[in-house]
């Protein structure tokens, strides 16, 4: 299967892929050069396996098709299954929400462990990991409005807040980390917004950039402090993406000030670029495209 997502680990040359399959897999890769060659394929403990995150010699996996969270020791020479996760519950959006659906993770502050994104459930769950132990805080979990469908968030403020895209109410949920739960302390609407995706920071300023595969743009908001001391970002406007369906982009330094936005456009079979050059509010889309079937995730080399 093609993998829907990718994370390197850099320090032993390697490279983790999922296999977005019923019975989900996790696929490792040995990088020489230009070239990959697979060494391993490991269970990821659930259904579906949509995202990855690697925490040292943990690597946790997000089972999209069941809700479970797998957690993979990636030390040895080839990966194994340390312990799994699994979820109950559901939401209101019939079809979508019938069942828990882990879409993604993120680490926290000081690598205590992960927060996992449930679209199915409207949750954000905590898993913490400390030197052995590994262990889902049910008590701190925290339920977003019904019709949510959490997805994917990013850190600001150096940890103490962090933005969620919310697939299927279309809003960016700004919420604050006191160092043991998650709290919601703000929502913005993003204007038009069908099937907002991945979330990055830029690397010029404070701006954050969304992807919505409905209308195909890149929402850009601008999280600054304002005149009302609301804490949810402000928006400052969308571009086009190149693409109906920018499931996943990256930023990218241009080496000169500016930066790259490299966008997966899965349906359309095509890498778009688009730039923005300091001072520039937005950035704009570039006439250069490459053809790669199907794209999901882009990986800065």
């Amino acid at each position: 299967p093609a993998p829907s997502f990718l994370v390197g680990d850099a320090s032993r040359g390697l490279l983790h892929s999922t296999g977005e399959v019923p019975r989900g897999e996790v696929s490792t890769w040995r990088v020489q050069g230009d070239c990959l060659t697979r060494i391993a394929v490991t269970t990821s403990g659930g259904v579906e396996p949509t995202h990855l995150t690697l925490m040292g010699h943990l690597l946790v996996v997000a089972n999209y098709g069941d809700g479970t969270v797998g957690v993979l020791d990636v030390s040895g020479d080839v990966p194994r299954l340390r312990c799994t996760f699994p979820h109950t519950g559901s939401g209101p959006v019939a079809g979508r929400q019938d069942g828990p659906h882990a879409h993604s993770s993120l680490t926290l502050p000081g690598d205590e462990g992960v927060l996992v994104f449930d679209l199915g459930t409207d949750e954000v769950r905590t898993v913490w990991t400390s030197g052995d132990a590994v262990l889902e805080d049910t008590a701190h979990s925290l339920r977003l409005a019904g019709g949510s469908g959490p997805r994917h968030a990013a850190w600001r403020e150096g940890g103490r807040l962090l933005d969620v895209t919310c697939e299927l109410s279309g809003d960016v949920v700004t919420l604050s980390w006191d160092g043991r739960r998650a709290q919601v302390v703000g929502t913005v609407a993003l204007p038009g917004a069908q099937l907002p995706s991945h979330i990055r920071r830029s690397s010029l300023d404070a701006s954050i950039y969304v992807a919505d595969r409905g209308p195909g743009v890149l929402h850009v908001l601008d999280p600054r402090p304002r005149p009302d001391d609301s804490p949810s970002p402000r928006i400052v406007g969308e571009v086009p993406a190149g693409s109906d369906c920018p499931r996943h982009f990256e930023v990218v330094p241009d080496g000169r000030g500016g930066e790259f936005l490299v966008v997966a456009g899965q349906t359309a079979s095509r890498l778009h670029v688009l730039h923005r050059a300091p001072g520039e509010p937005l950035p704009h889309l570039l006439p250069h495209e490459t053809e790669i079937p199907s794209p999901a995730f882009v990986l800065p080399g």
